[in-house]
Formats: C-alpha cells, sequence, structure tokens
C-alpha cells in the first residue's frame, strides 16, 4: 500500500494512466538497514537502470539471455549451467556501459579480478588497549564466520559511475540452540578494493563484538579475514 509520501509523489507528478491507478512503490534496500524513501540520487539511478533495461530488452527480442552470453564468452552456455554452479566459471561478467554515441549501450564482457594474487598493507588490530578492552567484553555462545569474497556481479554506487566487481566483508553469527542451530547476518558491506574497504570492515567487526559481547569463536575462510582478525 502507498503511504502518505507516496500519495504526494503521485499527486505531484501530474500523471495520470488507465485502469485502477496501480501505482508502484519505490523504496531504497541496503544491507541491515530499513527500507526507506528514494532521493535524488537514487531517482537518477533507477532512470539509468530503467533505460539500461530498456535496451537490453531490445537485445534479446531476437536471441536469448544464453545465447546472448555465449556470444560474449566465445564458448557455449546452457541454461542447465545455472543449476550445475558453472556459468560463472569462465571468469568474466557481462557489463552494460553508457557511451555518449550511437549505441547509447555498450554490452561487453567484463574479466573478473583475481583478488588473490594481489599484493596489500592490511592494518590490523594493534593497539593493545584496544584488544583488551575487545577481549574483556562479556562472552557469548556465537560463532562468528567471516570472510572477504569477490561478489560476481557489477555494481555501480551512483548514476554515471563506472561499475566495478565489488569486494565484500561478511559476517554471519551462528548461536547452537537446544533443538536448532540459528544464524544470521552481523555485518555485510561493499568497497570497490581492500584498500578502500579495509578500514571500515574492521570497525564493524570490533563494533559488534563492543556491542554484542565476544564470541566462543572466530571463523575465518581465506587468508585476508584471517590476517585481518588474527590478533583476537
Amino acid at each position: 500500500d502507498l503511504d502518505d509520501w507516496d500519495h504526494r509523489c503521485v499527486i505531484g507528478s501530474g500523471h495520470t494512466y488507465r485502469g485502477k491507478q496501480a501505482w508502484p512503490q519505490f523504496r531504497r534496500y541496503r544491507p541491515l538497514r530499513y527500507p526507506w524513501h528514494i532521493d535524488e540520487a537514487d531517482e537518477a539511478m533507477l532512470i539509468e537502470a530503467l533505460k539500461a533495461s530498456i535496451y537490453l530488452a531490445g537485445l534479446l527480442e531476437n536471441q536469448t539471455y544464453w545465447k546472448l552470453l555465449s556470444q560474449l564468452t566465445g564458448q557455449p552456455l546452457h541454461p542447465i549451467a545455472c543449476l550445475t554452479e558453472n556459468v560463472m566459471e569462465w571468469g568474466h561478467l557481462p557489463c552494460l556501459t553508457a557511451q555518449d554515441e550511437e549505441p547509447v549501450y555498450q554490452l561487453s564482457a567484463v574479466k573478473i579480478p583475481d583478488h588473490r594474487d594481489e599484493h596489500f598493507t592490511a592494518p590490523m588490530l594493534t593497539n593493545d588497549l584496544d584488544i583488551a578492552r575487545l577481549r574483556k567484553a562479556k562472552s557469548t555462545g556465537e560463532t562468528l564466520q567471516c570472510a572477504i569474497t569477490c561478489l560476481r556481479m557489477m555494481i555501480k554506487d551512483d548514476a554515471g559511475g563506472a561499475p566495478y566487481v565489488p569486494l565484500a566483508f561478511v559476517m554471519v553469527a551462528v548461536r547452537d540452540m537446544p533443538t536448532s542451530r540459528d544464524a544470521y547476518i552481523g555485518a555485510m558491506d561493499l568497497a570497490m578494493d581492500y584498500e578502500s574497504g579495509v578500514g571500515r570492515w574492521m570497525s564493524k567487526f570490533c563494533g559488534y563484538i563492543e556491542e554484542h559481547g565476544k564470541p566462543r569463536q572466530v571463523i575465518t575462510n581465506e587468508y585476508r579475514t584471517d590476517h585481518l582478525l588474527k590478533r583476537l
């Protein structure tokens, strides 16, 4: 159902349509945040996304999505690949990029960066006072599973900006109950690369421990997170 804010937007637009006046409800959805009304930046992103969707729909009028992907990758792909989880093994992602000349968009295949081979200098918890404060936090029965992983998708931070393949910090809290095991996402945050995200990720990890208590165990899934958290 539309709320007062939505109705004001509908009236302010001055548009009327045939039918039952079933207006869509637009909301901004971000991880671990309440859905909220869109702002001007969100409007620009939606307009760009709709234009790109219309262009992509035109490309798919005479060929299937899988045939389009096969042309980009240079190898045959079939819908069954989605079920066998092999669709992304070719190491590229389809990317629709806006340009100033005709055609307005260009569809290309972008290589997924191999972050495993990158050199980085990761800050760790080196302040003994901070480490001592976190270690004195109340103990919980939770297990924290943490990982920094490359998401196999293209995202944009703002309209007109360049798309990129993000790195994501994911922290899942697992608590063993008498008859079940509960799990929920304690934190999730995206960044363009490791260096620009690692400071925020450390803050989210430390903030979670200060708020919820010291976990029974911290499990890291790959070397980056292990390097980031090994002082604890």
